[in-house]
């Protein structure tokens, strides 16, 4: 194996200073205009040729991955990306820091890679980081997940010097009156989607579809890398922009750095499982949370907490993030729950989640979002809803529970902003019924008429034990995978 006598970051530097220098791409505001913008063949020529000069040299060295637009380096796990600035002012809201070359938002972006995004993802794979998984809504996955990553961007100076800059620094948000939020990004990896041309083959989500993501400053669904925190699109929209005391000049080279944020082999994410059940039979009778069993465990059955209680869950995770780690968490709720403990719990684990607390992972498979347990209580009433779904009211009779739904149709009149409700109720021959009626019923409604969103709103005896409830709810998931549960 060969290997090169020069160190990493001398390598990187070097290449920055002959790239950068010559295509001058940042400076103060106040420095002269620089010379004529290069075309973007222009820019990709002049990449190309950086990259084909490395791989001279570094040819036969196994620690070196070459691929188009960007190169990276085992023994330094870093990966340097070329790529062009985006032509916004410091006046445009900015959503990407970095977008792969056929995405169309070069207008909200600080900059267009030459790198496709997929090779990026086998960049960061060859320095030995492992790809998590973006948001995904519809399953649940509120939270990216992945290994974290530094991004940074190198800069030529007036005093012909390259520095490094986090490229969290090169935007600001309005609200806070900073440099967006740092704390890298993490490796969350796309996903596999079928290829448009041809869909029985599967390819890269950042690769073909819109807006071909590499990094953003939102949680999007196809992205390479994610902020480490929930960030809705409409959260951020026109609130980030450019950082005005940096001026990036438009259409120049740009390299880019990524860098894992910790040691080889080792990984932030902690992904724990979070048993809730009834507390002993001492205590059995204590109102709330003091009356659960809240055990945290890894997911080969090691306790992470140091009790059952509340107290030790607090003390498990509080050593947790200490130690740098990011609580990732499936909840588990024991069937001999009742729903009023149900509430009790996810209303305590609702408190928990956040950027400092846990990661709340979607449900086991059969089982309802934890959230299920903490409807907006206006949602009890039809005229406090947005949309009106099925509503199934159960009741307890004589060891078993009957089943009601409840279609509402809202009805306009001249004053459209007091409509009134159509209500019309359903029997349900049994519990285990309740699927297959709701289809027959549905099965006659026009077109039109079909409820969406798939929403179901429960109404139970806060005595109805979780066994009983998840039985009834399970078969209905997979057709309204949105429920709210209120007790009555």
């Amino acid at each position: 194996m060969k290997h090169s006598d020069q160190t990493p970051v001398r390598i990187a530097l070097c290449l920055a200073m002959a790239t950068l220098l010559a295509s001058r791409s940042i400076g103060v505001a106040d420095e002269e205009e620089a010379a004529a913008t290069p075309t973007r063949d222009q820019n990709k020529a002049l990449a190309e040729s950086r990259l084909a000069k490395l791989r001279t040299e570094h040819a036969g060295d196994a620690s070196f991955l070459f691929r188009p637009g960007l190169y990276a380096n085992h023994a330094s796990r870093e990966v340097f990306v070329f790529a062009e600035t985006a032509a916004v002012s410091v006046h445009d809201p900015i959503e990407f820091f970095l977008i792969g070359e056929s995405s169309g938002h070069d207008y909200e972006a600080l900059a267009i890679s030459f790198a496709n995004p997929s090779d990026i993802d086998r960049a960061l794979q060859f320095i030995g980081l492992k790809p998590g998984r973006p948001i995904d809504i519809d399953s649940f996955r509120m939270w990216p997940k992945g290994d974290q990553v530094a991004l940074s961007m190198l800069l030529a100076t007036d005093d012909s010097e390259t520095r490094e800059v986090g490229i969290e620094e090169l935007l600001v948000d309005d609200r806070t009156k900073s440099t967006f939020q740092q704390g890298g990004f993490l490796f969350v990896g796309s996903r596999q989607v079928p290829d448009p041309s041809n869909p029985d083959q599967k390819v890269y989500a950042a690769d073909v579809l819109e807006p071909n993501s590499i990094a953003a400053n939102y949680n999007e669904s196809t992205t390479v890398l994610d902020v480490p925190t929930q960030r809705s699109k409409g959260e951020q929209y026109r609130h980030i922009s450019r950082n005005p005391e940096l001026h990036l000049e438009a259409g120049r080279l740009v390299v880019l750095k990524l860098k894992p944020q910790h040691e080889h082999g080792q990984s932030r994410v902690r992904d724990l499982v979070l048993e809730v059940s009834p507390a002993a039979a001492a205590d059995a009778g204590t109102s709330g949370v003091g009356g659960l069993a809240l055990a945290l465990h890894s997911t080969d059955g090691a306790l992470a907490s140091d009790a059952p209680t509340l107290p030790g869950l607090l003390a498990g995770l509080e050593r947790i993030v200490a130690e740098g780690g990011m609580p990732y968490v499936q909840i588990r709720l024991n069937p001999a729950l009742t729903l009023a403990q149900c509430k009790a719990a996810c209303a305590a684990i609702a408190g928990l989640e956040g950027i400092e607390g846990i990661r709340v992972e979607p449900p086991p498979t059969g089982h309802a979002y934890y959230k299920a347990f903490l409807p907006r209580e206006a949602y009890r009433t039809p005229a406090d809803r947005p949309t009106q779904p099925w509503e199934i009211h159960l009741k307890h009779a004589a060891h078993a529970y009957t089943v009601e739904a409840v279609l509402t149709r809202t009805e306009y009149g001249e004053d459209i902003m007091n409509p009134t409700f159509e209500r019309k109720s359903y029997s349900i021959d049994s519990p285990d019924a309740v699927a297959a009626q709701l289809g027959e019923v549905e099965s006659k409604l026009d077109p039109d008429e079909i409820l969406l969103p798939r929403v179901l709103i429960f109404y139970a005896p806060p005595t109805i034990t979780y066994g009983d409830l998840s039985a009834i709810m399970a078969p209905l998931l997979k057709e309204y995978p949105i429920v709210y549960v209120f007790a009555e």
